[in-house]
């Protein structure tokens, strides 16, 4: 490589840098807004996780069979004496999830967890508040009416 070739080489791997950087950063913000995207996508790991099994919809025959579904829930669906759960997401990932009863199962648990810690964390934010309260009209001492 010329000394010529050096400025241009640095260049395309600072712009593929900085491309890099932006799309990870619009990830992350659009994670962290807790807006449609970023909860689908949690609930994608989550099932993925929990032994769901991902399936893309990759002819247009597939994704007309997932847009068939109830999108972005679980619903059950018997196939050979056996239920199964599917989650099918036409808009985007193309995909559906599809899980037995112990994957399902495990998923449930998963979410009940989850539901409890914010149950607790709201909870206890509210017993903060309360008791910040409480000590506010303490400073005041006794009030009558």
């Amino acid at each position: 490589m010329g000394e010529m070739d050096k400025p241009k080489c640095m260049g395309e791997v600072a712009l593929g840098g900085l491309l890099t950087l932006i799309a990870l950063g619009m990830m992350i913000t659009g994670c962290a807004s807790g807006g449609a995207m970023g909860g689908t996508m949690q609930t994608q790991l989550d099932l993925s996780s929990n032994g769901f099994t991902w399936k893309i919809a990759d002819t247009p025959e597939k994704l007309k069979h997932v847009e068939s579904f109830p999108q972005r829930k679980i619903v059950r669906h018997k196939k050979d004496g056996k239920d199964y759960y599917i989650y099918a997401d036409a808009r985007d990932c193309k995909c559906v999830y599809v899980g037995d009863e112990k994957a399902y199962q495990q998923y449930k648990q998963l979410v009940y967890e989850k539901r409890k810690e914010r149950e607790e964390d709201i909870a206890a934010e509210q017993t903060g508040i309360i008791a910040r309260d409480v000590d506010f009209w303490g400073v005041f001492g006794p009030w009558t009416w």
